[in-house]
């Protein structure tokens, strides 16, 4: 897609073009402008809205490394919907949390399983919200399933080609203190 051209907009449920319209002609616009005065940092570019499942075409095409979900669309149907060539970020419920252990390890899984595309990669992402009711220990539960099931998808495959990270960026009290 040329450079500063915005793709057709997404119909509305009721078939009028108001809201769509206006995502194109707001969101979409300041979006790519602020992705694209990003894409000379070498760093990854992040775009994600909370309940933006039909927003996310126009997402995608507004020049992000790696396309944020909301975790009440499912990855299999945002994949169709962003395009080729994007990681996405996404998308478990934090209601989740309040469940046992294993039923949040489960929900890890079918939310790492679920990721299945061509693109750029996924990034493991917890939805907003978290009650204030959830315990550090089912936290705790959440990122070691996710570290484990994502160290057992790494193992080499035959065919497979590692990706290559983004360079690590310095931070500047990283590069004042080297300079004093």
């Amino acid at each position: 897609m040329p450079e500063g051209l915005c793709p057709r907009t997404p119909a509305t449920p009721r078939g009028r073009g108001r809201p769509a319209r206006a995502a194109r002609d707001h969101v979409w616009t300041a979006g790519a402008k602020v992705l694209g005065g990003l894409a000379d940092l070498g760093v990854p570019r992040i775009h994600f809205g909370v309940g933006t499942g039909e927003l996310l075409e126009l997402m995608g095409s507004a020049g992000a490394d790696v396309v944020g979900v909301d975790f009440r669309l499912p990855l299999s149907e945002a994949v169709p919907r962003i395009g080729p060539g994007k990681a996405l970020q996404g998308n478990l419920d934090p209601a989740v949390l309040l469940a046992d252990d294993a039923s949040i390890s489960e929900q890890v899984a079918k939310t790492l399983e679920a990721f299945d595309s061509p693109s750029g990669g996924h990034i493991f992402n917890l939805g907003h919200r978290i009650s204030q009711f959830t315990s550090p220990g089912a936290v705790a539960t959440l990122v070691n399933a996710v570290h484990m099931m994502s160290r057992q998808a790494r193992l080499p495959v035959s065919g497979h080609k590692p990706r290559t990270p983004y360079p690590r960026q310095e931070s500047r009290t990283t590069r004042a203190n080297r300079h004093s």
